[in-house]
């Protein structure tokens, strides 16, 4: 038998290695996080003062307002790769996370098959991942759900004792992104549905459609409920307590934030082809659910609790996707089992087919490297390189730089944390942070767009906080409106930003 596995086991090496590297790959993309700018000052901030902080670091508008970092230990290791690299450092950094991520879906996907297929099929379906997570912090929520996932996949399969570190994961998690509570909701979500499917075999004992996979005895229900209530006990390790699931709920209920912002909004709006994605997503989701097939009814319970969440909170694909890439898999892999003969037969074509996918792919990835030593070698082309609203306003960053531009100026709200991270010595008026400050019961985000979209009332703000100059993207109300008016003056405007300062 020992003589049987030497040869086998670097080839599996050597295959896991090639998807590794192949989602890596796939991954690599220029940062163009909008708050990438004030999560690496955060990073700063705690490197140097060896403190957390408590309240409100970079604006002028709401000095020393209370806030929970809830990102303070992943923004300090995102600037701990910054300070030694550079933006390439970011990029790889989110990058290494994120194939960590893939890698324990796969994982998952090996706890119920031995193929090697869906590995390579994973790796075709990384870009749809990555427009899900993108190179941005809530990539450790994403990770955290793999996980979740992985390990409570292990103990149906096998009464894994790994379990008992879910705690230990969000503890973990609680300090690496505020999305441990949809963690904690996502854990709950499989606790509620094993109770569903023990219903349905211990008390409803009828034919149910769909398998029904692995069973618990009571005992392993206890255990499972003991693990969820000490999860939610250990995401209190952190600098804040309670006060993380404060800032949760808070981020979670804010209706400008579901209005407006869209890591916050519904899967499907009405403003962009987001219905074309979310008509794929139904089209595989229901063939899932509706066709007898491999998939365990709890999966399909999974997919479908969290496809519902997904319609009302973008939020919530993340955990959908955690759970349904194994089922498509699982899915295709019976669809593959009749078809087998087929593809036998084209396997000399499919053959001259790869061969200029593959060239294709690497050269993608060439050309994806080239942009990125360009973009961050180069800080105006690099500024170009975000997705309209949220190109950089590097020239005119620049003109303040060597122009006396008042200090108390409002910016765009796409635009805080680039300032906060070029312009270091000024306080800004609004970064991507502040949609969850709230005045008079109002988000401070609603009442910045109140007055950008030109909403009755719009000049109250400016009055409130003795507003001196004014830097915001061409395609706000705002920008066209201010031109009409003698009390403000034009300095700079190139083909994204204009900047006016008040005549006095």
């Amino acid at each position: 038998m020992p003589e049987r596995l030497k040869p086998v086991l670097p080839k599996k090496r050597f295959w896991g290695l090639v998807f590794l590297v192949l989602v890596f790959v796939f991954y690599l993309r220029i940062v163009i996080d909008p708050d990438l700018g004030w999560h690496l000052k955060v990073g700063e901030y705690i490197i140097e003062t060896r403190t957390i902080p408590r309240r409100d670091l970079f604006s002028f508008s709401l000095p020393d307002y209370p806030y929970i970092y809830h990102s303070w230990l992943a923004e300090t290791l995102l600037y701990l790769a910054y300070r030694q690299f550079g933006l390439w450092g970011v990029t790889f950094f989110y990058c290494f996370w994120a194939t960590l991520a893939v890698w324990v879906i796969a994982r998952i996907i090996s706890l119920r098959t031995k193929q090697t297929w869906p590995y390579f099929f994973l790796v075709l379906m990384t870009p749809l991942i990555q427009t899900t997570t993108y190179l941005r912090i809530q990539l450790f929520t994403f990770l955290g759900l793999c996980l979740i996932y992985f390990i409570f996949r292990k103990f149906l399969l096998d009464k894994s004792r790994l379990i008992w570190l879910i705690p230990l994961v969000f503890a973990l998690w609680a300090n690496l992104h505020g999305g441990f509570f949809l963690g904690l909701m996502f854990f709950g979500a499989l606790l509620a549905v094993e109770s569903t499917v023990f219903l349905f075999r211990e008390i409803l004992p009828f034919k149910v459609y769909g398998d029904i996979g692995f069973k618990l005895s009571f005992k392993n229900f206890l255990e499972l409920f003991l693990v969820f209530f000490l999860s939610l006990v250990s995401a209190l390790i952190n600098p804040y307590g309670f006060g993380v699931y404060f800032q949760a709920l808070v981020m979670g209920s804010n209706r400008f934030a579901s209005r407006l912002n869209l890591d916050w909004t519904p899967l499907v709006r009405a403003s962009d082809f987001s219905w074309l994605f979310a008509l794929l997503l139904f089209g595989a989701i229901a063939a899932i659910l509706l066709i007898k097939n491999k998939v365990e009814l709890r999966e399909k319970l999974m997919i479908l609790i969290f496809f519902l969440l997904a319609l009302r909170l973008n939020r919530f694909v993340l955990a959908l996707m955690v759970v349904l890439l194994p089922a498509l898999i699982f899915f295709l892999e019976e669809l593959k089992e009749k078809i087998d003969r087929t593809l036998a037969k084209m396997r000399p074509i499919l053959a001259l087919v790869i061969l200029p996918l593959m060239l294709v792919f690497f050269g993608q990835a060439a050309d994806i490297c080239l942009r990125m030593k360009k973009a961050y070698a180069d800080e105006s082309v690099y500024a170009q390189e975000m997705i309209p609203p949220y190109t950089y306003p590097q020239g005119a960053v620049e003109y303040i730089k060597k122009n006396p531009v008042p200090e108390r100026l409002l910016n765009d709200y796409n635009w805080g944390g680039y300032l906060i991270w070029k312009l270091p010595d000024r306080k800004i008026f609004i970064d991507g942070r502040m949609d969850n400050f709230f005045v008079d019961g109002e988000s401070f985000a609603e009442k910045h767009w109140q007055t950008t979209t030109l909403k009755p009332g719009w000049e109250k703000l400016l009055t409130d906080y003795q507003i001196e100059a004014i830097l915001i993207s061409t395609d706000w109300p705002l920008a066209q409106g201010l031109r009409l008016l003698p009390a403000w003056r034009l300095l700079y405007e190139d083909e994204g930003s204009v900047l006016f300062e008040k005549v006095k």
